[in-house]
């Protein structure tokens, strides 16, 4: 709450401001779960509504609510989220019982689509791409290596992109 107060010009021993509060029984009955992720602004359930994080939900003293984080989310074409953990340490689906205000975060590991191109013409050379992906997909910060195989008749030339260089591998 916001109150006004004028310090008056005739005060001279100083000033004293006194805040009261009274017990609200109501309010101190309820408890405030809050649900977060990393990356943040990724959707979790809360009791089976969706929730775009950081979300909040409030629920009685020793309610139970379940939390449900999805097993993997995308954001556009070339990023996806794995899910890895609560905070917590419960399951991807899992209950909690609210005793107290509760924060929890459902961690996700980012992972980005590798995309390797040829030029001028696909039958130019393939690539060998160690470890493989069934999806293209691979963890941020996973050490990938990239083989370029020139086809019949072409040389290899150089790597352009978000790598550079001549030679026809390139690794971390």
């Amino acid at each position: 709450r916001v109150q006004q107060f004028t310090v008056p010009a005739s005060a001279t021993g100083g000033v004293q401001l006194d805040a009261i509060y009274t017990f609200d029984p109501v309010a101190s009955s309820q408890a405030l779960l809050t649900l977060n992720s990393s990356p943040s602004g990724l959707t979790v359930e809360a009791d089976g509504q969706s929730c775009t994080t950081p979300c909040s939900v409030v629920r009685a003293l020793g309610a139970t609510v379940r939390i449900t984080a999805p097993p993997s989310q995308t954001s556009g074409p070339d990023t996806a989220y794995q899910f890895a953990s609560w905070s917590d340490l419960g399951g991807a689906d899992h209950t909690i019982t609210l005793t107290t205000d509760t924060t929890v975060q459902a961690n996700y590991q980012t992972e980005y689509r590798l995309s390797a191109l040829v030029s001028p013409s696909s039958a130019a050379a393939n690539f060998i791409i160690t470890p493989p992906s069934s999806n293209g997909f691979y963890a941020a910060g996973a050490p990938v290596t990239v083989t370029a195989r020139p086809g019949a008749g072409w040389r290899f030339g150089f790597w352009s992109g978000d790598v550079s260089g001549t030679s026809q591998t390139v690794s971390p």
